[in-house]
């Protein structure tokens, strides 16, 4: 996770760049392909305290995309089998949240790399196949249909789908600060705005993509 997985995620997460707003090209040319990368919240969680904005991939809706990212299906079927053992077990599922806050100040420029890309990548497919699901898809015939039911139905869903959700879960708890009874201070380490996936903004990430 701390080496294969974030190597990758760092090398793909460079070529994502946003889109130039020009200002000599007319708006129907530049806006099928402008693609922020900070996604604004909306009037109303901005008036009640929110943040304007939150960090993002710039994600372009017409970036080409796959329904398979093997790196990450393989460590959420890894996070599986750790979740399965007791947790006062050294090779718990706490064991490894803990293992990762623990990288220090130095090492919180790699925790959010790692744990952005643990969400980013997994929702990008998640919110195509909702709207494939929604109809918005229509010009890529039946085939694209038959795609997302071999995502999210049975049998493949559990090694799709299934993975995708799981790696989101986990990177909401890993970014979560440690109780304060832990032997490391919270302080230790970005808090989860800092890190750029609380609640609130993976509600605005959905909900954007």
């Amino acid at each position: 996770m701390t080496n294969g997985l974030f190597s990758w995620q760092l090398s793909e997460m460079l070529s994502y760049h946003p889109s130039e707003h020009d200002q000599t090209l007319c708006l129907s040319d530049q806006m099928h392909s402008y693609c922020p990368s900070a996604l604004p919240y909306s009037t109303i969680a901005s008036n009640r305290g929110t943040a304007l904005a939150s960090r993002a991939l710039p994600i372009s809706q017409v970036r080409p995309w796959s329904f398979h990212l093997p790196l990450h299906r393989f460590v959420a079927s890894c996070l599986r089998e750790v979740a399965l053992r007791p947790a006062d077990d050294d090779g718990s599922i706490n064991t490894l949240i803990a293992m990762l806050k623990s990288l220090g100040v130095e090492g919180g420029k790699k925790r959010q790399i790692l744990f952005q890309g643990l969400v980013e990548f997994p929702l990008a497919v998640l919110a195509r196949a909702a709207q494939i699901r929604a109809g918005l898809w229509k010009r890529n015939g039946p085939a694209i249909v038959d795609q997302v039911l071999n995502y999210s139905e049975p049998p493949f869903c559990r090694s799709l789908r299934d993975a995708d959700l799981t790696l989101l879960q986990f990177a909401l708890i890993g970014c979560q600060p440690l109780p304060s009874g832990d032997k490391q201070s919270s302080t230790s380490f970005p808090s989860p705005s800092d890190l750029g996936i609380d609640c609130a903004q993976l509600v605005n990430l959905i909900l954007n993509r």
